[in-house]
């Protein structure tokens, strides 16, 4: 099978995914309990929300309690984390958000209080790479091309991202330092609006994730390389920019977290559900074909490790990057 007929399939089921399950739809079965309630900190049809709905007809077999994916978007993940809060702390509330939220907005977007506070981390649950874009009419075949192209602009070569602190901006500035390029960051409203301003030939390049995926097959795009440590194996002919920057890695996760006053009972009985779900082999490949998202369960000190040391690492690359 061609990539380009992979691709077809993935973009057309990850749009699928994205519209059979309305926010706030609840998967009926067992009555009797209140619902389990999914706060998702995005927008329907992306990775984030396509995870949500993948896991929420096995939560609901395993919980026995029917499992509600209700989508809170805006203010960068803030709105749904208010929703959390606002909830009473009785283990029928939980927060599906990506890292940013907890990782990157501490150190670009000040806020009286820390997002992490009166939060507990409950697990990670899978991630994702993301995907070097150009035009498909711009003469750029892979990262050498494009790096040559940077080199060679009188101006700095322009790229595009959903907003300033995005994981796609960083992992651009990370991946321009690593190659030693000039590049002129030019932030949109939402990573839409930079697809489309790819499309128009605003910017030259940028990183995007699924949502770039049907217009790539369509002949529109050109996927340059994958975020991802390796090539995948569902698109094995686009490179890794690890096989030209070795080590360079930038994979978005989503976590769930909870109210810290949950009880611990029900936070360990989340878990053990969370593990099994990811364990189910539907599940994972429902994952990889609709989002090319991957399980990645962590829990415990090592998540907690893991969610310190991104955010002293961005706060790191913050102070290297202002002014913004």
């Amino acid at each position: 099978m061609t990539d380009r007929r992979r691709l077809l399939q993935l973009g057309a089921a990850a749009l699928l995914g994205g519209l059979r399950c309305a926010p706030g739809h609840a998967f009926s079965g067992s009555s009797g309990p209140e619902p389990l309630e999914l706060i998702v900190s995005l927008r329907p049809g992306g990775s984030g929300d396509l995870l949500a709905r993948t896991l929420a007809p096995q939560l609901q077999q395993l919980a026995r309690r029917d499992v509600v994916v209700l989508n809170v978007d805006g203010a960068g993940g803030e709105l749904a984390r208010r929703r959390l809060l606002a909830a009473p702390a009785n283990g029928n509330h939980w927060l599906l958000c990506p890292e940013s939220l907890l990782t990157i907005n501490p150190s670009f977007y000040p806020r009286p209080a820390d997002p992490l506070d009166g939060l507990a981390a409950v697990a990670r649950l899978a991630s994702s790479p993301s995907f070097l874009l150009a035009r498909a009419d711009a003469g750029l075949q892979g990262v050498e091309d494009f790096a040559r192209a940077a080199r060679a602009a009188a101006q700095p070569l322009a790229f595009g991202s959903g907003g300033v602190g995005t994981l796609h901006h960083l992992a651009m500035e990370q991946l321009a330092a690593r190659l030693g390029l000039r590049l002129l960051h030019v932030p949109y409203r939402s990573n839409t609006a930079a697809l489309q301003g790819l499309m128009a030939g605003d910017v030259r390049v940028m990183l995007a994730g699924t949502s770039a995926l049907e217009l790539v097959a369509s002949g529109q795009l050109r996927m340059l390389a994958t975020t991802a440590p390796r090539r995948l194996a569902t698109l094995p002919d686009v490179p890794a920019l690890a096989e030209t920057l070795p080590g360079f890695e930038a994979r978005n996760w989503f976590g769930l977290f909870a109210r810290r006053e949950v009880p611990a009972t029900a936070l360990q009985q989340m878990r053990l559900h969370l593990r099994a779900a990811l364990d189910h082999e539907p599940v994972q490949r429902l994952l990889r074909e609709r989002s090319q998202l991957q399980g990645a369960y962590l829990d415990g000190a090592p998540f907690a490790a893991l969610i310190d040391a991104e955010r002293r690492h961005f706060a790191s690359l913050a102070a290297r990057l202002a002014p913004f």
